[in-house]
């Protein structure tokens, strides 16, 4: 190749390769914007409340337990209201979830997540990271213990959700009480203190 041809390759070259980095680049980070960029998860309620349980039996099968109060297979809490004391009816209000349509699977363990062995102390329980409310239970009077079930939710991707913007209520009397957490987000923890009576709060929070 003469030097006449050798120049004109160069500059070929040289004029091309900026143009070639800047195609590429943008291909990748198209490719990235659509990964990262996912639908927002649309959060439905059931119709009704689930069915009444007696709050100091809403334990264990047993003699006298009627089983913890958990939401059906792919679903989460969003909702729960008290009527009267420990003898008085506890239900929950549970939640689908999809993405573009596609419903969202919740993987939750079998055993609970927690135990606080007096309801009546002061406490806030919130489910670990990255993981949502999925049923309740508690045995006997306010010093009795209170279990908390949560789990995992799987995007449309096949990808572990994340959980943010977690946010208390303000403080509610737990007997004769209801409480729906806000649209679109899902409840992440539960916090008690004293008898029926006393004050009752929910965390809510919105997956991602």
């Amino acid at each position: 190749m003469n030097r006449l041809s050798a120049g004109i390759g160069s500059i070929f070259y040289d004029h091309h390769l900026p143009m070639t980095v800047l195609v590429i680049t943008l291909l990748f980070s198209a490719h990235g914007s659509a990964a990262n960029t996912k639908a927002a998860t649309i959060v439905t309620p059931d119709s009704s409340w689930s069915n009444s349980r007696s709050e100091s039996k809403s334990y264990e099968e047993g003699v006298d337990g009627q089983g913890y109060i958990k939401c059906e297979a792919n679903k989460v809490m969003v909702g729960r209201e008290h009527d009267g004391d420990e003898n008085g009816n506890t239900r929950h209000k549970c939640a689908s979830l999809k993405q573009n349509d596609t419903p969202l699977t919740v993987n939750t363990k079998l055993e609970y997540t927690a135990k606080y062995d007096n309801e009546s102390r002061e406490y806030k329980f919130a489910c670990p990271t990255n993981e949502v409310m999925t049923g309740r239970g508690h045995y006997h009077d306010e010093n009795g213990p209170t279990w908390y079930f949560c789990g995992k939710v799987i995007d449309a991707w096949g990808d572990p959700m994340q959980v943010g913007n977690r946010t208390w209520t303000d403080d509610i009397k737990e007997s004769n009480s209801s409480y729906t957490c806000p649209a679109n987000t899902v409840m992440t923890g539960r916090g008690h203190r004293g008898d029926e009576n006393g004050w009752t709060q929910y965390q809510c929070a919105t997956l991602y």
